[in-house]
Order: structure tokens, then sequence, then C-alpha cells
């Protein structure tokens, strides 16, 4: 192979590389990870993911965070309140659903589905939502299949790591983890101010590997150019 031919070969595999960096996202494939809480509430005061450094004790002072028995570690991705649904008069919190398109099943009250209404704009980043029924809650976030997944959500998905692997979503699935019929739904995405204090270890995304891949193919065909051009 002459010296024209090895740089063609080392520039479609360039982009080769970034085609797929470019694609893989859209083809990564999601897995859903729960969380059950037995608390009298989620949110406001007292609940279980209320904000106490937040001057509100509302319903807008929730977050989702990671809580062990002595410490409070706050999401890298973030995860402020959006919006919640009351069930019971078809109402949202805010007055707003955002393009939230709901679908209950034949127990409207126990399992359903949620997802972006067509034609819906500006449609928030959501990546965790809360069904709570009763004395109980669950939580619901996808993140995607892969190993680093299986290491940070295996065996107990209520992990910093795992929280901080979210990803964001416009669709999902909802059921609430107890007999009684749905309270609420709420669903959570990212803050208005990054985290900067108290925050969870970074998470590198996967398709940074790609990047270096292609960025190692770019340097091959630069050093084969110089190297025909003094062959010349």
């Amino acid at each position: 192979m002459n010296i024209n031919k090895k740089i063609a070969a080392y520039t479609y595999t360039l982009i080769a590389s970034i085609g797929l960096l470019v694609t893989l996202p859209s083809y990564a494939t999601l897995t859903e990870m729960s969380f059950i809480v037995e608390k009298d509430t989620d949110c406001g005061a007292n609940g279980y993911f209320h904000n106490e450094d937040s001057t509100d004790t509302g319903f807008t002072a929730c977050e989702i965070f990671y809580e062990t028995t002595n410490e409070v570690q706050y999401l890298n991705v973030g995860a402020n309140v959006i919006d919640k649904y009351n069930p019971e008069n078809g109402t949202w919190e805010n007055n707003n659903d955002s393009g939230f398109k709901l679908n209950f099943d034949a127990k409207p009250d126990k399992r359903g589905t949620w997802s972006k209404a067509a034609g819906a704009t500006n449609f928030p980043e959501v990546r965790f939502w809360i069904a709570k029924a009763g004395n109980a809650f669950q939580l619901f976030w996808m993140v995607e299949d892969n190993a680093a997944s299986t290491a940070a959500c295996n065996p107990s998905s209520y992990t910093l790591d795992c929280l901080n692997l979210a990803q964001v979503v416009d669709q999902g699935r909802w059921s609430v983890p107890s007999k009684n019929g749905l309270s609420h739904l709420t669903f959570f995405g990212g803050p208005s101010t990054p985290c900067t204090t108290n925050c969870g270890p970074a998470v590198v995304p996967e398709p940074q590997t790609l990047m270096l891949l292609a960025l190692g193919m770019l340097g091959l065909v630069a050093r084969q150019k110089r190297t025909s051009v003094k062959n010349s």
C-alpha cells in the first residue's frame, strides 16, 4: 500500500470515528432505576428531599440529593423540582404542565406513563420523577445500560454515583409503591445554578473515549501527510 492509500485509509477511519461519536448518544440504550422510600412526605417541610438550605419550606424547596445517616451530598447533574401533578383535580402545582402528556392504565391511581406531548415547546430536562402514594413514594430515573452504570448502580441503585448517571429523558413510566392510590407525580430536572459545594464526584461520559480515538486518528493523518511531503 503506497503512502497516499495509507493516508486515505486513516482519513476514512477518522471520519467513521467522528460519525460514531456524533451518533452514539442517540443509539444508547437506557435502563430504569428506582428507589422506594417509606416517608410521609417527599417534598415540603420535613420532606425526605426537602432542601434544608432553602428559605422556602414548600414545594419549590424540593431537590433530589443523596442522603446518608450523617451526610447530604448534592448531585452534579442537578435535580431541582420542575412541576407537580395532582390527579385528584388534574392540576399542576405551577399551573403549567410544560408539555407533559400523562397516560394512566386501567387502574389510573396505580401506574402509568408520561411523555413529552406532541408539539410541546421548551420541554424541561427531566432526570427524575416521583410517584407518591400513602406513606411511601418511589423515585425513578434512567441510566445508560453499560458497564459504568452496572458498577455504580448495583447492588443498590440509590448511590451518589448512580444518581449522577441520570439521563435527560422525555418519557418514562411510573408506579406507586403501595396499595394506596396515587397522591401526586413530581418531576425534577437541572438546577438554576450548578452545584458548587458538597457535590458528588463528577461522571465522565464514555463518548469522550471516542473523542480521544478521533483525535489520535487525526494526529496519524497529519503525521502521514508530513511524511509524504518530505518524501516527495
